[in-house]
């Protein structure tokens, strides 16, 4: 759940829910008690960081009016600050899948339970599953490191998984979640090995008050 769904949810703007957040009086009673009501069903839980550092109170002293996502980005050419309203970078997550199987020698390869075999079906699974979202809505899972057994000629008995979930949209990054974690729960069924899903809070999605541009 981030400040765009509040938003969404409370029919306001991201502007009033950052205003009722930090308990600016600017804000109507009506407009502040849905925002609120949102808020206590829904679970939120601000940003600390950006608490900490609307704590400072370093935006008053500099006279922001206002903040932009911005990103270093080599494909621009030099001098140029680039930004557009609505989402500029997503959120990211850690993805790590650890496979616990039983290791036994090539030759007796029935009595043991294939990580690496189990690892490879969880990668192919979920890329599977990700392909399965509409075009238009922006995602990206990939995992760049896979790590398994000890020797060549015995079963493998551990496999980590280690990748990256990118997501813009609250409604899709859960919807992932769910799936990576029903995915392990599958796998795990279908080989006998322990497959052990987990994905780190991260940091959500950058996304620009489309009312500042």
């Amino acid at each position: 759940m981030t400040i765009k769904d509040i938003a969404k949810l409370s029919g306001v703007s991201v502007s009033t829910v950052s205003r009722v957040l930090n308990n600016r009086p600017d804000v109507s009673e009506v407009c502040r008690s849905r925002v609120n009501a949102v808020i206590q069903s829904s679970n939120y839980i601000p940003n600390n960081s950006a608490r900490d550092l609307v704590k400072t109170r370093v935006f008053e002293k500099a006279r922001v009016i206002a903040v932009f996502g911005l990103h270093l980005w080599p494909g621009l050419p030099a001098g140029t600050v680039a930004s557009r309203p609505g989402p500029l970078m997503a959120r990211s997550n850690e993805v790590t899948v650890t496979v616990s199987g039983k290791s036994v020698h090539l030759s007796r390869a029935e009595e043991g339970r294939d990580a690496l075999t189990a690892g490879v079906d969880y990668l192919r699974r979920a890329y599977a599953m990700i392909e399965q979202l509409p075009p238009d809505e922006p995602r990206v899972l990939r995992f760049g490191k896979m790590a398994s057994g000890t020797v060549r000629n015995a079963i493998s008995g551990h496999t980590v998984l280690e990748g990256s979930l990118r997501t813009y949209t609250a409604d899709t990054y859960r919807f992932c979640r769910q799936q990576l974690l029903d995915i392990g729960s599958a796998v795990a069924g279908d080989t006998g090995c322990a497959v052990d899903v987990t994905l780190s809070d991260g940091y959500p999605a950058v996304w620009n008050d489309e009312e500042l541009y």
